[in-house]
């Protein structure tokens, strides 16, 4: 049973309004420096799987593991912060998303079992290096189909 969830932030929960799939954190660092800069003006959130989100929170460990600074913007961390019970950056932890020690350091730090936790990315190499210490994972490619995922998990904790 997954007793633990990590996200990851960019092109996963969090999304640029211009449709761009260049880096999240490279365009946020960007337009936070612009005149009447609002985060909403430039960034989407689905509303529907931060709803499932907020359902999941009292089930299950909720965590995110994200590359950047993003999730530092003050209109975005506290949405964060009612929802996950803490956010790690591998920028400040010191290592690459792409390297499994990064997800060997969350584990160990929230001490809990890799079998027991679900790590969604969208980059391949991401979910490729947290299933080497045994973490359960999955690739976000769509909304849909990760609130049927959410959902799936919501429905395990009432049967």
């Amino acid at each position: 049973m997954i007793k633990n969830i990590i996200f990851d932030l960019s092109y996963t929960l969090v999304f640029r309004k211009d449709g761009s799939s260049e880096t999240l954190n490279d365009y946020h660092d960007q337009v936070s420096l612009t005149d009447n800069y609002k985060f909403f003006d430039h960034f989407y959130i689905h509303e529907g799987v931060f709803t499932l989100l907020q359902k999941l929170s009292s089930k299950k460990h909720l965590l995110v593991l994200t590359s950047g600074d993003v999730q530092e913007d003050p209109a975005f961390r506290p949405l964060l912060d009612d929802i996950f019970r803490k956010v790690y950056s591998a920028e400040i932890v010191g290592i690459k998303k792409s390297d499994p020690a990064i997800y060997r350091h969350v584990v160990s730090a929230e001490n809990i079992a890799p079998h027991e936790t679900l790590f969604i990315d969208d980059l391949p190499r991401n979910v490729q290096a947290a299933e080497t210490i045994g973490l359960k994972t999955h690739r976000y490619t769509n909304e849909n189909e990760l609130r049927t995922l959410l959902n799936k998990l919501l429905k395990e904790d009432t049967e």
